[in-house]
């Protein structure tokens, strides 16, 4: 240990250039760490659904919902499953452990519905398997509103600027809603079909058999190969309409001869509104590795760039903005840090002078930029939690620095020279300081094996200060001992305060003068009389407790505060269809239209791939 120090010591170059070393990695890694409000936390349930177009709710539930449960059953870590069985499709949620891996339980559902997918319906679709995480939920919405414009005018501004947001980096979808899916529709007159001896059967085989793909091969001769592509795809409406349905020698009855082919939109089973207008919303979802302020960013200027190009009478209303919140958060406790090491250097060079409390400063950026990058390698986010395990730490870190400079200046002011003093006060001081903060990291060690949602919630917090006090003793026993061998000094300081240090050291402190001195003296009343006191410190112990146990509010794992979003969900019992379920949502829309506050009122009706509809 003494061997180590002088090392850090005598080679206090290399010792600076590893500080250097921190420095520069450090803030590479905070470049590369990505900001969110909350930590990504490992949610124990996936959800799987299946579509089977056309079936009733009882077929789904027999012949997609009950094998899929049978099946999943056999899951040993399956704790619990619920299902949902509705018009056209099934769901399950399956809930894991939770410290069992999501891509353990992603990998274990799959490999489950490949086994069973030959027993359901050939005309179902393949069950979609997705994970629960907060990246499942849109970072922003953009709703797309008119007073005059169209539907269709909407929903191709909408599609444009999808196409758009999805092309940035870090956006993973931008889905459309309030949207209905564009169609062809065909209108069948039974008089054409009787004069041309045709059937519907003839129409329904003649447009399956077509608009598919066919692999015709190559063609090699003595000039090279050739692709022999069949054009078989459909790419316009002028070619569906061209299908053939009838031919003989003489002619060929298209599809055209017999039907009135429009373009039309899907019967829409989703409906979004804004401020009380009919709306197309895009939700947006990042990837999760963007930065949600970054991606908000280009967002916004892709917005910008489109009032050029919109109507004037389109307008663009933004809900749910997530990033706003992030930002909001991360800015508050930032700026709550900030104010905190303010304070703490004001009140170190308040008592330590300048140079010594510069010594002293310099751990907090220098600990903070180790702790980045550890935490850069285990991929955390800057979120909530970590931000406020720096402001947690701020306090703490600069214990083990304060007492080696204030123990090297007492040596220097007994006639040591700085390299010895600072030599004699990282030996003398080792075992303290490592003792000091050990113990305030025992505290919080336990906290790193919590189990369950909560747990994960809170370990990147009891993570950051485990490697920003760790930090703090390599900074306080290796760097502060080298930096004071070239920079310490007592400063200003009067033989009033010289003397009084080696009283400190050598003499009598009830003697002092001031406030050390008042202190000294009821300390030794108090050692006088250790029964009186300890038994007087258990009583207050036991009282203040007994009181709160008897009068306290309780507690609560997240403290009550106006919330900044209010949701209203409306259910209904009843076969209603996509229309009538509408109408009841406007007539809450409207009472919550006449609240006074809210910024803006968001309207959606969940449709086939939600649930809970």
């Amino acid at each position: 240990m003494n061997a180590l120090i002088d090392f850090f010591v005598d080679r206090y170059k290399a010792t600076l250039t590893f500080l250097a070393l921190i420095v520069v990695w450090g803030l590479s890694s905070v470049a590369l760490i990505p900001a969110s409000a909350y930590s990504d936390i490992n949610i124990p349930y996936v959800f799987v659904s299946t579509g089977y177009e056309g079936a009733s709710p009882e077929d789904v539930e027999r012949l997609i919902t009950r094998p899929l449960e049978d099946r999943f059953r056999s899951l040993s870590e399956v704790k619990s499953m619920q299902s949902w069985s509705r018009d056209g499709m099934g769901y399950l949620i399956l809930e894991f452990p939770d410290r069992y891996p999501k891509e353990d339980a992603l990998v274990d559902v799959k490999d489950a519905i490949d086994e069973i997918l030959l027993d359901l319906p050939e005309e179902s679709e393949k069950p979609f398997v997705k994970e629960f995480s907060f990246d499942a939920f849109p970072v922003m919405n953009l709703n797309f509103i008119s007073a005059a414009s169209s539907e269709r005018e909407l929903i191709r501004f909408a599609k444009e600027m999808a196409t758009e947001i999805e092309s940035l980096p870090g956006v993973l979808e931008a889905r459309l809603s309030g949207a209905p899916d564009e169609v062809l529709e065909a209108i069948v007159d039974k008089t054409k079909l009787d004069s041309y001896q045709a059937s519907a059967l003839d129409i329904y085989n003649a447009i399956q058999q077509n608009n598919r793909a066919i692999p015709a091969g190559n063609i090699i001769s003595g000039t090279g190969k050739f692709s022999v592509i069949v054009p078989s795809v459909f790419e316009t409406a002028e070619d569906v309409k061209r299908i053939p349905i009838l031919e003989n020698d003489n002619a060929v009855v298209s599809l055209d001869d017999l039907v009135d082919v429009k373009r039309t939109f899907r019967d829409k089973d989703t409906f979004s509104r804004v401020n009380g207008q009919p709306s197309a919303t895009i939700s947006i979802y990042k990837k999760t590795d963007a930065r949600e302020v970054v991606v908000a960013n280009q967002i916004y200027k892709i917005i910008s760039e489109s009032d050029e190009i919109l109507p004037p009478d389109i307008d663009i209303v933004i809900t749910e903005d997530r990033t706003q919140y992030s930002v909001e958060l991360i800015s508050e406790i930032v700026g709550n840090t900030l104010a905190a090491l303010i304070l703490v250097v004001t009140i170190v060079v308040a008592a330590m002078g300048l140079r010594s409390s510069s010594m002293v400063a310099l751990a907090i950026p220098a600990c903070f930029l180790f702790a980045c990058i550890f935490l850069n390698i285990i991929e955390y986010t800057f979120n909530f939690m970590v931000c406020f395990g720096f402001l947690i730490s701020l306090g703490m870190l600069i214990d083990g620095s304060v007492v080696v400079v204030e123990y090297a200046d007492r040596k220097m002011s007994e006639g040591l020279d700085r390299v010895e003093a600072y030599k004699r006060s990282a030996k003398r001081m080792f075992w303290p300081v490592i003792i000091s903060i050990g113990t305030t990291l025992a505290i919080f060690f336990p906290l790193l094996f919590w189990e369950g949602i909560s747990g994960q919630f809170m370990r990147p917090m009891i993570t950051t200060l485990f490697l920003v006090l760790s930090a703090s003793i390599l900074y306080a026993l290796a760097f502060t001992p080298a930096i004071g061998s070239i920079f310490g000094s007592l400063g200003r300081r009067n033989f009033k305060t010289l003397q009084n240090s080696a009283l400190l050291e050598n003499g009598d402190p009830k003697t002092l003068d001031g406030f050390t001195g008042r202190y000294a003296r009821f300390l030794d009343k108090l050692l006088d009389k250790p029964g009186f006191v300890i038994s007087f410190l258990l009583l207050t112990v036991i009282t203040i407790y007994s009181i709160y146990g008897q009068h306290g509010p309780g507690g609560s794992f997240f403290i009550e505060e106006d919330p900044d979003t209010i949701i209203v969900e409306v259910q209904a019992r009843g076969n209603l269809n996509a229309n009538e379920t509408l109408e009841y949502l406007k007539e809450v829309e409207k009472i919550v239209l006449t609240v006074e506050g809210p910024e803006s009122v968001f309207l959606e009706q969940a449709g086939s791939n939600d649930p809970r509809d």
